[in-house]
């Protein structure tokens, strides 16, 4: 079975970083687009075989390019703005770009 997930990418000032808002702690970087987009889809494979392993379901309806934009677009809380300050760091202004990432899903149990 094939499921797409959406892709939220960042260019920083050094590199390229990317994370998916359906799998909360799945991110990956890379030097230059081609490789950021190689890493995140090998990222998310990896990170739904562990939940597969570990019998963590798998999202049952996949975020939409629009619920994407403003899960990403969500205010700053409290604690990341102090965390901002704490670093001098504010790259709140990074070019961002969303797109989609098709991959393979075995059939397992619990898949939607």
């Amino acid at each position: 079975m094939k499921a797409k997930y959406v892709v939220v990418y960042e260019e920083t000032h050094n590199n390229y970083c990317a994370y998916l808002p359906d799998f909360p702690g799945c991110v990956s970087t890379g030097q230059t687009w081609q490789e950021i987009q190689g890493r995140v889809r090998e990222a998310l494979e990896f990170h739904i075989e562990g939940m597969i392993q570990h019998g963590d379901a798998l999202p049952i309806k996949p975020m939409t390019l629009r619920e994407a934009v403003a899960f990403h677009n969500e205010p700053l809380t409290e604690r990341e703005l102090e965390t901002l300050e704490e670093f001098g760091e504010d790259d709140r202004n990074l070019s961002t770009t969303f797109g989609m990432v098709q991959v393979e899903i075995g059939v397992y149990a619990g898949a939607a």
